[in-house]
């Protein structure tokens, strides 16, 4: 949902009626955000934000943090830490410091929306004598935040039994990150029970007292061995759901069958193509690769959780050799946390079932908002990661259109002050057979709908 912000900033010479008001933002101090924008060199340069999966290969996929570019002028040395008569000095030292927090955000037709929400990694400071300086600061999201958290290992384990939504909300406790800051639905996947935090030194390892649950570790607390990211990534594989930071810095987790079940996923929410009759109903794009190859086949699968009995599946005729088939290709996870083996065999059927022939697909969209602005600033507002679109395209040859519904799994913008493109990672829907919902009316008819993961 947009976030209500006072629509300051720059507007880019085309105007603010067609181009959006960016406002860049630093949390120098704990007093409030100060505004940059003034300094924002996007005349010379190009702000850049990357959110969601660069590259989709599988339909487990491990979303990374998201990164942001920001370049500043610097010519009177604002953004100088060695600089203490700068504005941004307090008590005689100085606040262009890393890790503080900063915010992208844009306004269009009355409506704000954050592109970005993280913390300063580095500024990196060049110069052009005889008086000119460029501040090009390096940004992430709340992975770096949670891939690094201090924690004490815990010494019982609990949460035997609890879906994936519940031990992430957990992890995050355990993590203190904020309650306020969360998007969090429940899982489809049933937990092993765990520790949080790993195995400290001389524990018994989980897959040999993972019956008991609960059970006692006679061990003095101590450092953690694993930090709360690579728990939250692990519990979003098992699951095979979605984790990620959203452009408003809310650690965000979506359970698998989201895609079935969300409005937003279910149904396409725009239509981008090539349309050359005008009007049209199709909004314009200025590429999307169109890609058939074999880095989303999966024919086989070797699946295990954490102590469990090894699960495979694979399909006999796509593993065949050329020309006959594609020759093996297996999909290997053996460090899973359900609590089940039956939930790993279904887990290694649905990555056959899914992925068992090579894909025509769109890689990506990118969309130059210069061709229609009012329609496509709309839409790089509301599409977020997990939405549904269409893509159609005429081949030059002629024939019939191509036309694919795909689901949104990253968002990239690049951004000056007078263009804005903006970049979705693509991976296609139509791989993904619909399964069996239990107590869904469409998807829940048995002998008629699919058995599914």
């Amino acid at each position: 949902m947009p976030v209500p912000l006072l629509p300051y900033g720059f507007g880019s010479v085309a105007g603010a009626a067609t181009f959006p008001i960016v406002t860049v933002e630093m949390q120098f101090t704990n007093a409030g955000w100060t505004d940059i924008t003034p300094y924002v060199d996007v005349p010379h340069d190009v702000i850049t934000i990357q959110r969601g999966s660069t590259r989709v290969e599988s339909p487990v996929i491990r979303y990374e943090g998201s990164t942001c570019s920001i370049p500043l002028m610097n010519h009177d040395r604002r953004f100088d830490p060695t600089n203490l008569a700068g504005p941004y000095v307090s008590g005689g030292k100085t606040q262009i410091l890393p890790r503080i927090p900063v915010r992208v955000s844009a306004t269009y037709q009355s409506l704000t929306w954050r592109l970005f929400t993280g913390y300063v990694d580095a500024w990196n400071i060049s110069y052009a004598p005889p008086s000119d300086s460029v501040a090009a600061v390096d940004c992430s999201d709340g992975f770096r935040r949670l891939g690094a958290q201090p924690r004490a290992a815990k010494t019982t384990y609990g949460g035997g039994g609890e879906d994936a939504g519940a031990r992430i909300t957990r992890i995050l406790d355990d993590g203190a990150w904020p309650p306020a800051s969360r998007s969090i639905t429940a899982g489809d996947a049933t937990m092993q029970p765990t520790l949080l935090g790993g195995t400290t030194p001389g524990v018994v390892p989980a897959a040999v007292i993972i019956a008991g649950g609960g059970q006692f570790v006679n061990v003095a607390p101590s450092a953690a061995t694993s930090a709360p990211l690579d728990e939250l990534q692990l519990t979003a594989d098992t699951e095979m759901g979605e984790f990620y930071i959203d452009g408003r810095g809310f650690a965000v987790f979506r359970h698998r069958n989201g895609i079935y079940l969300d409005s937003r996923s279910v149904t396409s929410q725009a239509t981008f193509g090539d349309d050359p009759a005008v009007p049209t109903t199709e909004l314009p794009y200025a590429s999307a690769p169109l890609i058939y190859d074999m880095a989303t086949l999966w024919n086989g699968a070797t699946i295990a959780n954490q102590g469990g009995n090894l699960q495979q599946a694979f399909d006999a005729a796509s593993q065949a050799e050329p020309p006959d088939g594609y020759g093996p290709r297996v999909y290997d996870s053996q460090n899973l946390l359900a609590d089940s083996d039956f939930q790993a065999l279904n887990y290694a059927q649905h990555i056959v079932a899914t992925s068992k022939n090579p894909e025509l697909r769109f890689e990506s969209i990118t969309i130059d908002t210069a061709a229609d602005p009012v329609n496509l600033f709309p839409q790089i507002r509301q599409r977020d990661i997990g939405d549904r679109i269409t893509i159609k395209r005429r081949p030059p040859g002629g024939g019939a259109i191509i036309s694919r519904d795909v689901f949104i799994r990253g968002v990239q913008h690049a951004i000056t002050d007078s263009t804005w493109l903006t970049t979705w990672v693509l991976q296609d829907a139509t791989s993904l057979p619909q399964p069996f919902i239990l107590g869904d009316a469409t998807n829940g008819v048995l002998g008629t709908s699919r058995l599914g993961f």
